[in-house]
């Protein structure tokens, strides 16, 4: 008995050491893969730090495999293989999960630049409104948040793969493909040998806010984050970073030269905070929705 006894407190204490090194290491965190590292890094960073100000126990980790955002909102909702996703708002979005509604890019997902064939740079050159930009068609994605916005101007060619509609519109099946300026820049590097130049005349511009998102019951991991980041706010921390990874960019597409389009987003939630003047790159409070 006296051996069972050994044995029994034995694997007790096993037990213990076991629950409190996995208490030690904490909550695994999964966030969606990205096979292309420059667009997770500036929120995957933002994550971490913001997990740490708070004082969460968190060890994050890139899920298996590179799916659609379509699929990681999925698996978001029945908590499978991912814990936490960041994509651009919309009223669906935030009634089936919840979000924390502090913009990581301060907007800058709502400011689109226009890529072009090179043979014709010059293309939107005489454009000044939303009437003569609606001459033209734009290539999108169709599963994307932004690709509804467009679509409500009439002027969408959908596609259904990222890469094809480079060549769409190289080949001529739609005018310009309009890009988020924190993403161009990579884009038209990587591109531009196909004959794809950049327009350097328009700025389309509608509000819209990325944001974290997470399970609708994970509300103690929202919590963290979002005190996590509003500490980033109060410190400054928050904009030196974002100016880091995004001031050189906007210096270098000229954002306040281009002749401006303003798009309303009908997808845009009523709550959301335009008027709190710290979340935005620029002041989004007079723009009605």
């Amino acid at each position: 008995m006296r051996i069972i006894a050994t044995v029994a407190a034995a694997l007790i204490g096993l037990a213990l050491i076991a629950s409190t090194q996995a208490s030690d290491a904490g909550r695994l965190l999964l966030y969606p893969k990205s096979n292309d590292d420059w667009r997770a890094a500036y929120p995957v960073q933002m994550l971490t730090r913001a997990l740490t100000l708070s004082g969460g126990n968190y060890q994050l980790q890139p899920g298996v495999e590179d799916v659609p955002k379509a699929r990681n909102f999925l698996n978001l909702s029945t908590k499978h293989g991912v814990d936490v996703v960041w994509s651009m708002t919309s009223i669906e979005r935030e009634t089936e999960h919840l979000a924390i509604k502090i913009p990581l890019n301060r907007g800058l997902m709502g400011y689109r630049v226009a890529l072009v064939r090179s043979a014709e740079p010059d293309m939107l050159a005489s454009v000044a409104s939303l009437e003569q930009l609606k001459q033209f068609t734009a290539g999108q994605m169709y599963v994307w948040s932004d690709t509804k916005i467009l679509t409500s101007q009439g002027m969408v060619v959908p596609g259904s793969n990222y890469n094809t509609l480079f060549r769409m519109l190289v080949a001529g099946r739609f005018d310009f493909f309009p890009r988020s300026v924190t993403e161009v820049s990579q884009e038209l590097a990587r591109n531009a040998a196909m004959g794809i130049s950049l327009d350097k005349h328009l700025l389309i511009r509608y509000p819209a806010a990325m944001y974290f998102f997470v399970n609708k019951q994970d509300a103690k991991l929202a919590a963290d984050i979002e005190r996590g980041l509003e500490m980033m706010l109060a410190s400054g921390e928050f904009v030196q970073r974002f100016e880091h990874y995004y001031g050189d960019v906007i210096r270098e597409l000229q954002l306040d030269a281009r002749v401006a389009i303003d798009l309303h987003n009908p997808y845009l939630p009523a709550d959301t905070p335009l008027c709190r003047r710290e979340l935005w790159w620029a002041d989004l409070c007079p723009i009605k929705q």
